[in-house]
């Protein structure tokens, strides 16, 4: 049994402030970003069992945090007190054009400073993590081996804005910022594969290891750091589930190594003299390769058709009858 309390980012000059979610304004200079997580316990356990000679079946299981790691993501609050950090939009500004320069030094009003911040309640990332293998072993050097592993994410980062404004009323929710950023954990993902391998051990001046995995990875929130986190519609999470961005299906990876049978002590060119020898001696042939399956892609389009100006990761509807290529 594992147990993790990592203590909560904050300035190390105490002035900093971040925004509050339990009054919707940003905090006393120094306060923690979020909340302390003290109750991450991580259970693991593993068994092995060998029910026949040469056979082992292997099953573990375990629960894995990650903690906030210290400055990811926490940028944006050192912006939250520093004067020219808005948002310009059409909505408030109908003529609003490039060059923006304009509209910022003739006073038009482009509204209150955007702000980030972080939930209150923030949980740590944590992964349930579980596998049932069996391995046989086939002779004196080669070995099989099937194996299920299932991979289970939950409280994945995901960043969401709060603050658009209402189509409805043409306001924003706070009134007293712009766009309001959050750093929370509401990602969800999982995992389930099956592995196979054979493997060879070095005899006999050969090896060779192939594997193959079978997976499908689904997620409601993309990688983070490679893809923008933020939700379509934060009111519609669950439009948000799909295919993970790294959902490999099929992947099949192999290498060998063969040692030519030239030289002095192989069964080719062994009585040779030193100089053929060195030449024809010592040599090793190679190989290694991966097949896999590519990744599906998510096609995105720059406007908002619900009229929040939340322009990011917006998708455009399949229109029937319509080849989507």
């Amino acid at each position: 049994l594992r147990y993790d309390l990592e203590t909560v980012p904050h300035d190390s000059r105490y002035a900093t402030r971040t925004y509050d979610t339990r009054c919707g304004c940003l905090a006393p200079p120094g306060t923690p970003y979020f909340g302390i997580n003290d109750r991450d316990f991580g259970p693991r356990v593993g068994l092995a069992w060998a029910p026949l000679n040469r056979i082992v079946v292997r099953a573990g299981y375990g629960i894995y945090f990650q903690d906030y790691p210290v400055g990811f993501g926490s940028y944006y609050v050192p912006g939250n007190t520093l004067p020219g950090n808005v948002t310009l939009l059409q909505t408030q500004i109908p003529d609003l054009t490039y060059p923006y320069d304009p509209f910022i030094n003739q006073g038009s009003a482009p509204g209150p400073p955007n702000v980030g911040g972080f939930p209150y309640h923030k949980p740590d990332i944590y992964v349930n993590q579980y596998n049932l293998s069996i391995a046989a072993q086939l002779s004196a050097n080669m070995s099989f081996q099937v194996a299920y592993l299932g991979n289970h994410g939950v409280n994945l980062w995901r960043e969401y804005g709060i603050n658009y404004i209402d189509p409805a009323t043409g306001l924003r929710p706070n009134p007293l910022f712009s766009n309001i950023t959050l750093q929370g954990n509401e990602g969800l993902s999982s995992y389930n594969g099956l592995q196979v391998s054979f493997k060879r051990r070095f005899a006999s001046g050969f090896s060779f290891d192939t594997e193959y995995s079978y997976g499908h990875a689904i997620d409601n929130v993309q990688d983070q750091g490679s893809f923008a986190s933020d939700p379509q519609d934060l009111n519609n999470i669950k439009a948000e589930r799909g295919n993970g961005s790294g959902d490999v299906r099929h992947n099949f990876s192999f290498n060998a190594m063969y040692n030519l049978p030239f030289g002095d002590g192989h069964r080719l060119l062994g009585q040779s003299n030193a100089v053929v020898n060195r030449i024809v001696g010592g040599w090793t042939i190679a190989a290694l390769g991966i097949f896999r399956t590519g990744v599906a892609d998510t096609v995105y389009y720059g406007g908002n058709s619900y009229g929040n100006d939340d322009f990011t990761n917006q998708r455009p509807d399949v229109v029937p009858g319509v080849s989507e290529y």
